[in-house]
């Protein structure tokens, strides 16, 4: 990342926009690595997508009804990736580039049995969540085909990030675009009516 940020800056680059994790102290350290080339950077500092139940690991377990995660049921501010796109848009087109960092979250905190409730109301199929060690999910996963060398780095982020940590809102993108965080529900009812989970 120290390189990247070097080389933006020899090229003439005017901004960054850096995608980044909340409460990840590797996703931190990268934040600083890439700020070395002194380019105005504003990072995006990220909770856990609503996507990634219908767009990535979690949709085949929502398929199949059962949530097995290797984590504990602690509230989690799940943001729209539409909603982090947007801001991207306004972080690399506004007129004066800005260094600074915004954390972005949905509007609401929700656990995944919450969540699994929420999907299971709007959609209309049974889904619980459940709570396994990481050989469980990682054998879950794999019903998906998802290897075990992708299993095992995903579980980590649940075992070492899912512990309450992040269990806050944040204003990020209601200051980047004045209007409030797409909720969960809206974003289960587009999952829904877009086939994800038939």
């Amino acid at each position: 990342m120290g390189d990247l940020g070097r080389l933006a800056a020899t090229e003439g680059v005017e901004r960054l926009a850096l995608l980044s994790g909340r409460g990840e102290e590797g996703a931190r350290a990268s934040e600083t690595a890439l700020r070395e080339g002194s380019i105005p950077t504003t990072v995006l500092r990220c909770s856990w997508f609503q996507q990634n139940f219908s767009e990535h690991f979690l949709t085949g377990p929502v398929r199949r009804g059962r949530l097995r995660l290797p984590a504990p049921d602690v509230p989690e501010a799940f943001v729209d990736l539409d909603d982090v796109a947007d801001a991207a848009v306004v972080a690399l087109t506004r007129a004066v580039p800005e260094d600074a960092t915004y954390e972005l979250s949905g509007p609401e905190l929700l656990t995944f049995a919450q969540a699994a409730a929420l999907i299971s109301a709007v959609s209309g199929r049974t889904v619980t969540f459940e709570a396994v060690d990481v050989p469980s999910f990682v054998r879950d996963l794999a019903i998906d085909g998802v290897p075990a060398e992708e299993g095992e780095p995903l579980a980590h982020l649940f075992t070492d990030i899912l512990d309450g940590r992040n269990a806050f809102l944040a204003d990020g993108i209601e200051r980047l675009l004045g209007r409030p965080a797409s909720p969960f529900r809206r974003y289960v009812r587009r999952a829904a009516a877009s086939g994800a989970w038939s």
